[in-house]
């Protein structure tokens, strides 16, 4: 197991990964401006391939997902039912 944060901080990197993902895809239609210089290819690519975009928005959902399963700090409530069903588990037998 991770200490703890490290995975406070895994968590906010991966939601901040998807929200880097989601804010080029709402950005770059408005920052392309129609010209296809060289520096600017990433722009266009952002800005008018659909597939592109819309494979971005199923990562930034799967990054967030991620997070939210595996980096999350659990809740209170488990952590302590998880300890009551401990102690019950203690007797050998039936």
């Amino acid at each position: 197991m991770l200490f703890p944060s490290a995975t406070r901080w895994l968590f906010y990197l991966t939601l901040a990964l998807a929200s880097v993902l989601i804010s080029l895809v709402i950005l770059m239609p408005l920052v392309d401006n129609g010209n296809v210089p060289e520096r600017s290819r990433f722009v266009a690519v952002f800005a008018r391939d659909a597939t592109l975009r819309r494979t971005a928005v199923g990562c930034a959902i799967g990054l967030s997902v991620t997070a939210w399963v595996f980096f999350r700090k659990p809740s209170r409530s488990w952590t302590a039912k998880r300890k009551t069903n401990a102690r019950r588990n203690d007797v050998i037998g039936a």
